[in-house]
Formats: structure tokens, sequence, C-alpha cells
């Protein structure tokens, strides 16, 4: 047998008893154990990440959620429930989706069997999976419950003298119809101090003018009052005059006439007028005043002159006066 042959053998032998060692195995098995477990530790690292960046989707809020209250509207009146609330659900992903999606629940109050006075009673809900988990947010409300009241008010007319035509003043206001029913609260009815129909318009009145206006209702310090008014709106009718007064005309002179020219006489015809306007304004006129320039006058003059009025004075009949000029002429020597 060829040596080489023999020697190959040899080594073939110590090659399987070394693997075949015990601890040679303990080895590999180890290093396997450490490759497997390196592998595993490597994909939950990844599986983290890709979880980390992916928004949490099993949460919604879901805003503005009206709340519906439950009690006696016939003789109760209810205040301090919010108009709506945010709801937060959690849960399983589709049924998070589905609920904020539809929003086929209800948000209420129950107040059935809740007495008169003041409380604290918790917002409800009906119509959501029970597995979800739900939070309202305000959670609780503090409700007025109190007797409704319902009474009978007389309405005063109001109008803001910028409505009004230049010179004219309200003569008289009158309202249709002359009382209303409000309901409210017990309390708050108590506090009624005003009821106002304020009539608004774009043009100016000068004559007598009915319109619509809405019926305030006020306190003593003129805040508005939470309460139902029957009817809302009332019809305002407004009635104006203009008041006038006859006053002398008196020539304002400018000027100097010219050389030569002596001015003998100024006559005005007529020589009272009628002004119209606000009594405020008439009250401090005593004449009306014409502007009359004697430089141009050079000769016996007959025209007609303009009647310029002040503020709060709308008219004046006649709206010109004739001014007759009498001038006599000097002759040179």
């Amino acid at each position: 047998m060829d040596p080489r042959l023999c020697g190959a053998g040899g080594e073939n032998e110590k090659m399987d008893r070394w693997i075949e060692s015990p601890w040679v195995l303990r080895i590999l098995a180890l290093f396997l154990a450490i490759l497997l477990y390196m592998s595993v530790n490597m994909e939950e690292v990844d599986l983290k990440k890709k979880t980390e960046n992916i928004p949490n989707e099993n949460i919604a809020t879901i805003e503005d959620v009206p709340v519906d209250v439950y009690y006696d509207s016939e003789n109760l009146v209810v205040s301090g429930v919010p108009q709506t609330v945010s709801v937060t659900v959690e849960g399983p992903k589709s049924i998070v989706q589905s609920t904020k999606a539809l929003k086929d629940f209800k948000v209420y109050v129950d107040l059935s069997n809740v007495g008169l006075g003041t409380h604290d009673v918790p917002i409800k809900y009906d119509n959501i999976s029970n597995q979800l988990k739900v939070k309202i947010e305000p959670a609780y409300a503090e409700v007025s419950i109190q007797e409704k009241v319902t009474k009978e008010f007389k309405v005063g007319a109001e109008i803001s003298d910028g409505m009004l035509g230049d010179g004219y003043q309200v003569d008289s206001l009158s309202v249709s119809p002359k009382t209303v029913e409000i309901t409210g609260a017990k309390d708050v009815i108590d506090q009624i101090e005003y009821v106002k129909a304020t009539l608004d318009s774009n043009e100016l009145i000068d004559g007598e003018f009915t319109g619509k206006a809405r019926v305030r209702v006020l306190d003593g310090e003129l805040n508005k009052l939470d309460v139902a008014v029957d009817p809302e709106t009332v019809e305002v009718t407004v009635k104006v005059k203009n008041p006038n007064k006859k006053v002398p005309v008196s020539v304002n002179k400018t000027g100097s006439p010219p050389e030569g020219v002596s001015i003998k006489n100024i006559d005005i015809d007529p020589k009272e007028v009628t002004v119209y306007g606000k009594e405020s304004a008439l009250d401090k006129l005593n004449n009306v005043e014409i502007n009359m320039d004697l430089s141009k006058i050079k000769g016996d003059t007959v025209k007609e002159v303009p009647i310029h009025l002040k503020e709060g004075l709308n008219y004046v009949s006649p709206q010109k006066v004739k001014v007759v000029v009498s001038v006599e002429k000097k002759t040179s020597r």
C-alpha cells in the first residue's frame, strides 16, 4: 500500500475524532446559539423601529359632539350643560375608525330624576362598542334646574337720532303688539328691567315710517338675558316732526363800494323767513344772514340771494330773498 495513502487515512481519522469531540460540539452549538440570538434580536429592533414610525391609530378624539339633555322641558329650565364635548375612544383599530367615521353614538345628560337646584351630573354616552375605552371631556356638567316661568311685559320702542333726516325729530313712537310673553328661569325673569325694540333702517327717516324690530330683554346693567320671547320681533312705527321758527333776515356786508358810489339803502323782501329744524338748533337761532359784497355794487341793484343754513336746520321758506340796493353816485368836481 502506498505510504501516502496510509498517511492520509490517519489524518482523516484524527479529523473525525476532533469533530466528534464533545468540546468541539459544545463550542459549535454555542456559536450557532449566538448567531441565532443576534439574528432574532436584530429583527426585533427593526420591528420596533417600524412600529414607532407608524402613528397610533388605535386612539381617536372626536370633537364637537352635541350633547342631548333629557328633562321636563314644559315645566323646567336647564342651564349649564355644554352644547358640545370631546369624545376620545381607544381600542381595536377597525372599531375606532368605524366609530369616528360614523359618529352613530349619542352623548347625553339625563336630568329626568334630578330635582330643582344646582347639581354636578355625569355626561354619559350610548351606542359605543364595549370593546372601546371611552373618555368624555368634560366628564361632568354643573347644571342649574329651575322652574319655568312665563310673564307678559310691555315693549318700549327706540330709534337712533342718526336715522332721522337732518332737522327732523321724533314726534311719536308706537309698537305693535304692545306686549310680549317672556319665558325663562324664575330668577332670570325676576332680573328683567328693560324690554326694548330698537328700530333699524338704512334710509334716513323724514316722514312716517314702519319697520320690524327684534325685541331685546335686558337686566338693570343692560346685560342681555337668556330668555325666550314671543313674538321675537314687533313692528315699530315712528312719526317725525320738523319744528319751525320765523326769524328776521339780516345782511352781512363785506367789502367797500367802488369809488364814487355810496350805499343809500338796502331793502330785503321778505324781511322774515320760516326756518325748519331741530328744536335745539332753533332755540339758538335769532336771525339768518345773507352775504352782500358791496365792492361789486356799481349802481342800483336788485338780486336774489340764497339763504344758507347751519347744522341742525334743514329747510327755509322762502329759500331766497330779494335784495334791493339803492346807491348814490358822487359827481367829481
